[in-house]
């Protein structure tokens, strides 16, 4: 909701979130609930909740996480629960076929005396909104046709006169202060640091908390330009 909403701002867009689950999660307490429901009526977003495997007929039965999720459901004005086969979401869902590209090349050193050749794809990657276009709006066509825009710099006590954008310069605020920094100066504070993949150190599994391994997903395999060594040495690993 946090991510529709910083896209969607106030804009006039019918809003809504789709969940597919099976129900086998943890439930939450009612405030939670309350809580969670009021913002998205808030914001008017519909809720439509797909539910697959298991049965819950049986009101004995009913998995926590079904009895959570079909509250939230019930406190909404837009929301519905959907119950299908496992099947039928296989053909539901919408693949896009996308050429792999590589996130890095270069060395992975285990140890100064140990360093493998790789190359990194990604394996899963956050999907974005689509870029909204601005568009001029027409009575009796709603496409509109599209437009440019052009930004100009005025001085704040006389908005007649115009500032060419070369004569423009970056400042920070300082306290009370605006600190200008040109280009050279930016160029200068950026952090430097070299390209690289180092092993570090070993964790026991338990103490890796859930979100840490909340950001997208990368594949490690040897340069298959070097593949004999690459592979050799990746394999004792």
């Amino acid at each position: 909701a946090d991510m529709i909403h910083k896209h969607c701002e106030k804009k006039a867009f019918e809003k809504s979130i789709v969940l597919v689950t099976n129900f086998q999660l943890a439930g939450k307490d009612a405030d939670e609930i309350d809580s969670i429901t009021a913002g998205l009526r808030t914001q008017n977003i519909a809720l439509t909740i797909y539910k697959f495997g298991g049965s819950s007929d049986d009101t004995k039965t009913v998995p926590e996480g079904e009895k959570v999720l079909r509250l939230l459901a019930t406190g909404l004005d837009k929301a519905e629960v959907i119950a299908v086969e496992t099947g039928a979401l296989q053909g539901a869902m919408i693949t896009r076929s996308v050429k792999p590209t590589t996130t890095f090349r270069g060395v992975f050193e285990v140890s100064p005396s140990l360093k493998i050749k790789v190359w990194t794809y990604a394996a899963t990657k956050q999907a974005s909104f689509p870029t909204m276009k601005k568009r001029r709006k027409v009575a009796g066509d709603e496409g509109g046709g599209g437009i440019s825009t052009n930004r100009q710099y005025v001085l704040q006590d006389d908005n007649d006169k115009e500032i060419p954008r070369e004569q423009l310069i970056k400042a920070f605020k300082y306290g009370s202060d605006q600190v200008p920094v040109d280009d050279t100066d930016a160029a200068n504070m950026k952090v430097s640091a070299l390209k690289g993949m180092w092993l570090l150190a070993f964790a026991p599994r338990k103490k890796v908390r859930p979100h840490y391994l909340m950001s997208n997903a990368e594949v490690v395999i040897p340069d298959p330009t070097a593949p004999e060594p690459s592979t050799s040495m990746l394999a004792v690993l």
